[in-house]
């Protein structure tokens, strides 16, 4: 999905309300709807609005894809085959195929299995922090937050440890194509479209070992699926498991920097969860929604309808604002304030409705252990430098790097 927001901003202090949620009071002044002129898109950005527009049955994600991904007559044959991989995901589809699709990947996101990656996932947080040389400065994203979640998806699906850093570089490339990147068209396509193609003959590889020499990972029960030979298509197979492993950490990754920058520019904040651990399942939902990973979704119109009393015609693609509706007042109290202990915190940072995020659950346990370890280990946790950058991609909110100071 493209974005309507105009340039991200770097970061501001505390108690200065960052240009882009400015510009999201302005999206909020003009409700329901606001017109992208470039596009033609609907851009939705108050919290009820985006609520009822991602639980609602005649907005569908089959048909988001064609304006996402609109490229110029000489890219189409670079991106044919990428848009074909793409098309067969659980993200992009729509019931019956998305409910057959979800329920068979639910099975590996199920309270009992995901709980049963605790210890596993504290003992990989640790193993990285290990690895980090103080005092610094250190990149706590380069170093931390990019290796715990695709460590923790890739281990689920059977990768193998050594090809880790190949995926998550193809991961990058595939996630230009929906992440609203503001590079050129012809890179988007170009990188993005190598991605997937690695990406692809990657996990086709892996299906084939995992074929000769069966384990108990989640691409064998996927496999174990196709292999029924009416619930899963290879293709299917393939495309989801890719989705799987590309998707399964992005935003985890912008969880962990996300949170841990919000934590460091709010010491008062920092300090209470230091004083009361317990608090940290709800100080996640707080960064969460105070730096939400994903900042955009999409859906499009299969049939005239209405939203919240407001027409839709079919056809018309909306920008459902994520970030937006996070820090609506009309929602939040003091929305531009980080406050851990904010108990009425209906989030939409993975969204909602029938496309509410498969992995949530397990990005939220991520999040947690991930942010805890590092408090525990590094008690005098502190910014290196208080002007941080941010990657260059509107759907997406992340950071390039986290410079601190162990000690």
């Amino acid at each position: 999905m493209t974005s309507p927001a105009q340039g991200l901003p770097g970061t501001s202090s505390p108690d200065e309300v960052p240009e882009l949620y400015r510009h999201y009071q302005e999206l909020r002044k003009n409700p329901p709807f606001v017109t992208d002129a470039a596009r033609g898109n609907l851009v939705v950005a108050r919290y009820a609005d985006v609520a009822a527009a991602c639980r609602h049955p005649q907005l569908v994600m089959a048909r988001v894809l064609a304006p996402a991904l609109a490229m110029p007559e000489s890219l189409q044959p670079v991106i044919r085959p990428a848009m074909r991989t793409l098309s067969r995901m659980m993200l992009f589809t729509d019931p019956p195929d998305h409910t057959r699709l979800r329920g068979l990947a639910n099975r590996a996101f199920t309270p009992r299995a995901v709980e049963g990656m605790r210890s596993r996932i504290r003992e990989i947080a640790d193993n990285l922090l290990d690895r980090i040389a103080g005092p610094g400065p250190v990149d706590l994203i380069g170093t931390y937050a990019n290796w715990l979640p695709i460590q923790v998806i890739a281990e689920m699906l059977g990768a193998e440890l050594e090809d880790q850093r190949a995926i998550k570089r193809w991961s990058d490339d595939f996630a230009l194509l929906i992440s609203g990147s503001r590079q050129t068209a012809i890179v988007v396509a170009a990188r993005g479209a190598w991605g997937v193609y690695c990406l692809q003959r990657y996990m086709r590889r892996l299906v084939r070992r995992k074929r000769a020499n069966p384990g108990t990972s989640l691409l064998d029960a996927l496999i174990a699926a196709e292999e029924s030979g009416d619930v899963l298509t290879e293709q299917e197979l393939v495309s989801n498991a890719l989705l799987l492993l590309a998707a399964g950490h992005i935003t985890t990754t912008n969880l962990i920097g996300n949170g841990l920058l919000a934590l460091l520019q709010h010491p008062d904040q920092l300090d209470l969860l230091r004083q009361q651990p317990e608090l940290m399942p709800q100080a996640v939902e707080e960064m969460l929604r105070y730096e939400s990973p994903l900042q955009f979704t999409g859906r499009v119109a299969g049939v005239d309808t209405v939203i919240n009393g407001f027409r839709v015609k079919t056809g018309q693609t909306l920008v459902l604002g994520l970030g937006a509706a996070n820090h609506d007042p009309e929602q939040f109290p003091h929305p531009d304030r980080l406050d851990i202990q904010r108990t009425e915190n209906r989030h939409l940072a993975f969204a909602g409705g029938a496309h509410f995020c498969l992995g949530a659950a397990l990005a939220r346990l991520e999040g947690q252990i991930a942010i805890d370890a590092i408090l525990r280990r590094f008690p005098n946790l502190r910014l290196a430098d208080q002007q941080v950058e941010w990657r260059n991609a509107g759907v997406i909110r992340g950071l390039k790097r986290l410079p601190v100071y162990l000690q």
